[in-house]
Parts: structure tokens; sequence; C-alpha cells
């Protein structure tokens, strides 16, 4: 039986630009270990450019899709400029449009500037299992993901709510 593919993430920073690769499927399990990849990268410093390149991207389940959307809001708000995904015209490029991921990112399907040749590899692994913490990233994901449009807001309410409930039921008890 053959292995399920696995999430690549790459990364390189040059002249104030922050270059990311996203490989495979950007699935939920590997969410709490790509968001905070992507929240450190988009942490170093003044970025004048960040370019998401999903051009081997293979699929996005819906937490993927709001760990993209987060890229693109942390973009808007540190520089005031949106960031750019670079996709061919395919069922991953359909599924962005579709979410909305227009409204914060720039759409291309070949990168506008050079991307570095020498992007390093960034380990997406957890050392322990937190379903906890790894809930709370894929809320975060989908409320990212609704604050889009108000279809996106209809669309992922019910997950959201249910995350929400799923969450505070696993809350230990308050005493006092």
């Amino acid at each position: 039986m053959a292995s399920e593919p696995t999430t690549r993430a790459l990364y390189a920073s040059s002249d104030r630009s922050a270059f990311v690769r996203l490989e495979g499927p950007l699935r939920y399990t590997a969410a709490r270990a790509l968001r905070a990849f992507l929240d450190a990268a988009l942490a170093q410093g003044p970025t004048e450019l960040v370019l998401l390149d999903l051009r081997q991207t293979t699929y996005l389940d819906s937490t993927g899709l709001g760990l993209v959307a987060r890229v693109g809001r942390l973009a808007l708000t540190r520089s005031g400029r949106r960031a750019v995904i670079v996709c061919p015209e395919n069922d991953v490029m359909t599924l962005l449009r579709s979410a909305a991921l227009d409204v914060l990112f720039v759409m291309v399907d070949e990168p506008p500037v050079d991307i570095p040749s020498t992007l390093d590899e960034v380990p997406l692994t957890q050392a322990r299992s937190d379903a906890d913490g790894l809930g709370r990233v894929i809320l975060e994901a989908h409320r990212d993901l609704a604050a889009l449009s108000a279809r996106n807001r209809e669309e992922y309410r019910g997950v959201i709510a249910a995350l929400e409930s799923e969450l505070e039921a696993s809350r230990p008890a308050r005493s006092g």
C-alpha cells in the first residue's frame, strides 16, 4: 500500500521579500506546524513582497484554505500590500477563487519576480499530539476563511460553531 503524500514547506527571504512554496496536499493534519512556520516566516523583518508558490500544491482542505487566507491577511496588515499567489489555472486555483482568496492576493500563473534558486525546507512535524491546540488552529483557519466574504461566512458558520462548542466542552471546569 502506498503511503499518503505529505505536505512540504520551503522558504527563503531576500531583499525585503519572503518566498514560501507549499507542495503536496494542504490538510488539517499539518495545520499546527504549518501555521507556526507561516507565522514565524512572516514575522521576520519588514517584508514588501510575500510570494506564496502553490504550483506544486495538489489539494487544499478548508483548514488549508484558511491558513492561506491567514498569510494574505498578515501580509496585507503588515505591509499594506496584497501577497502574491503563483498557481496555474487548475483545480487548486478554482478553489482559491471560489473561496474569495483573490480579495487578499494577486493571483498569477507565473512568478512576477525571480524566486531564489535555493529554498530551505521547513520541518512540519509536531513533537507531541495536542488535539486541543490543533482544534484551535483549525478554528482560527475557518474564522480567517469566513472573514473573506458573506458566502464564506454562511458556508463555514456551522463548522465554526461546532468547533467552538467542542473546544469549550474540552476545557476543564473552573472552580471557585
